[in-house]
């Protein structure tokens, strides 16, 4: 007979057991979904029953979220292509890029960007018609840069790459379209673009909050979705910069199932995010913010045509669906002041972007009349609303936070779009402040997003302390013609004699920045601070090195612009540069020249 010590052992084993099972339960029920709020729109129509509008709107937290939108109505005179690099050519016909598609899916796929493929495909001998709209398709393999798909890849009938991985995008056989699972059937399928993860299904937000992107849960993102009437619905949200968060899974979700769609997949996204239209018989442009500055190179897109010959078919369905029910108000009273609420209750302090206009609030939601001075240029707000800048130039501005303490709020930023000015200063509205940057672990979170490619001068005020990790880093990347050709936009940066430390990464592969002045107080520089700065002249003050780190003068392979360091002459700087251990390590191989 068993003891009672081990009836009570296996009772507590068993509750263990449901506790468990319950808390895994609750991890993996998709959450309650929260509204977008809108704020603006403009609508474009680009033929019958094809709407494009792009939304402002803010989320739960006032966060500013920029939508593009595309709506094809059920019935609308359009196809559906699925495009890659190597498939639609001059003077190609069907039977052409039958011929050659395994010749070319043996070898490299190839990778270009989304508006290259719709031309592509406008060259074609057999086109249906012209390209209206065009979007980026799936995620791609990155092994030796292939640039196959990772999902499900169908155009024309042919079965380019089926993987039973990825739900995916379809048009069947039919003209019908559809969505379906990683194993969904595709003998009946005519074109099909995988897709990363499902966001909708039976009009329910299934992917979890917690479930997103490891670097980062908001980027730029890209879905495709189908409604309960029949319309196609594809989206991308702009990301990573001043005026418009980004989103992360669940909130794509969300906002697709805000536009009425009944099942809906995530395309891929980040710097692969394109979204492209034609307007009132213009070319074939961008509207989104591209991540990088430039378009990426990817593997396959949707196109969408406008057929030449009707189909006398009749469009049913709604031409745009707001969103517009929950979070957010922006109000102005009968005395001209601003008021931001959520549900009724104010619960924002400080600066608001609302569709690219900077307004500034106090802890009751209202809107202050205040002079903000960031980095020497001072800011007017008055009633809440951004009137005046000393900066006679400025035109558009983003203001925000960018500091590590209160929620970044102990330092402000101001990017002038105009002359691409960027200010950084203390919080002189707070009025406390420890004057540390925030340390971004990954290059797409900086506040500034894409402008990073853009910024000609920084100007750091008095009183910031260090220079965040990856603050002005320039993106290179294999998958980018243009920014493998292109110099880093930023020329100037002032730094304040209150700088401490500049950390990892801080200006790495900043290629037009050709002297930057270290201030005396400045104890470390981080690993890779200013490497890849092929021909740089880098001047410290201080007659004590500081502590550098690893690689932090690193140069490009075969860089026939050498480094130059000018180090004031003192026994301490002679030390540290006669030896070849430190050299190593801080990876110079440039000039050094002592001045007194």
């Amino acid at each position: 007979m068993m003891c009672e010590h081990t009836y009570k052992k296996i009772i507590l084993i068993i509750i263990g057991f449901f506790v468990m099972s319950f808390l895994t339960c609750l991890y993996l029920l998709p959450d309650k979904a929260l509204a977008l709020s809108e704020t603006d729109r403009h609508t474009y129509r680009l033929a019958y029953g094809v709407t494009e509008s792009t939304v402002y709107a803010t989320e739960d937290k006032l966060e500013n979220v920029r939508l593009h939108i595309l709506r094809i109505n059920k019935g609308a005179n359009i196809s559906f292509k699925i495009g890659t690099k190597k498939y639609y050519q001059k003077n190609s016909t069907q039977k052409s890029r039958k011929k050659k598609l395994k010749k070319w899916m043996r070898k490299n796929w190839g990778l270009v960007e989304v508006a290259k493929i719709a031309k592509g495909y406008e060259r074609s001998k057999d086109r249906a018609g012209n390209v209206i709209a065009a979007v980026d398709g799936d995620y791609y393999l990155k092994d030796k840069f292939s640039g196959a798909t990772e999902g499900n890849l169908i155009m024309e009938g042919n079965k380019v790459r089926i993987t039973n991985r990825k739900p995916f995008f379809a048009v069947l056989k039919n003209g019908k379209t559809v969505i379906r699972g990683a194993r969904g059937k595709t003998s009946d399928v005519r074109e099909a673009v995988g897709g990363h993860l499902i966001l909708v299904k039976d009009s329910k937000v299934v992917i979890s909050k917690k479930t997103h992107h490891p670097g980062s849960p908001r980027h730029p993102n890209t879905g495709i979705g189908i409604t309960k009437d029949g319309a196609v619905v594809l989206m991308v949200i702009d990301g990573e910069e001043p005026t418009s968060l980004g989103a992360s899974w669940h909130e794509l979700g969300v906002a697709m199932k805000q536009q009425g769609c009944k099942d809906a997949i995530m395309l891929d996204g980040g710097g692969s995010a394109s979204f492209l239209t034609k307007r009132n018989g213009s070319s074939l442009k961008y509207r989104n913010t591209l991540m990088e500055g430039v378009p990426r190179n990817i593997s396959n897109a949707i196109l969408v045509v406008k057929n030449k010959k009707g189909n006398k078919k009749r469009v049913t369905g709604k031409k745009e669906i707001f969103m517009k029910e929950k979070n957010t108000v922006l109000k102005r009273d009968s005395k001209g002041v601003y008021s931001y609420k959520i549900k009724g209750k104010a619960k924002k302090t400080g600066f608001v972007n609302v569709n690219g206009q900077s307004y500034l609030f106090d802890k009751k939601g209202k809107g202050m009349t205040a002079r903000v001075t960031i980095c020497n240029t001072e800011y007017l707000y008055v009633k809440g609303e951004l009137i005046g800048c000393s900066d006679e130039n400025a035109e558009k501005i983003a203001v925000g936070y960018c500091g590590a303490d209160k929620d970044g709020k102990n330092l402000i930023y101001a990017y002038h779009y105009g002359d691409k000015i960027l200010n950084i200063g203390l919080n002189n509205i707070e009025k406390k402040s420890n004057g540390k940057m925030k340390e971004w672990k990954n290059l797409p979170n900086v506040p500034w997003g894409p402008e990073k490619c853009n910024i000609k001068i920084v100007n750091i005020g008095d009183g910031v302390k260090t220079v965040g990790k990856n603050a002005f880093q320039f993106p290179v990347t294999p998958f980018n013609d243009y920014l493998k050709k292109k110099k880093a936009g930023l020329s100037k940066v002032v730094l304040p004699e209150s700088i401490t430390a500049i950390k990892a990464g801080a200006f790495i592969n900043c290629n037009n920045l050709k002297v930057l002045t270290v201030p005396k107080k400045v104890t470390s520089i981080g690993e890779k601070a200013f490497a890849y700065n092929n021909g740089a002249t880098i001047k410290f003050t201080s007659s004590k090195p500081p502590k550098i780190g690893r690689a932090a003068f690193k140069q490009s392979r075969g860089s026939r612009k050498k480094n130059y360091l000018i180090v004031p002459d003192s026994k301490q700087w002679k030390s540290f540069l006669s030896d070849e251990g430190n050299l190593d390590r801080i990876d110079f191989t440039g000039r050094i020249k002592y001045v007194k």
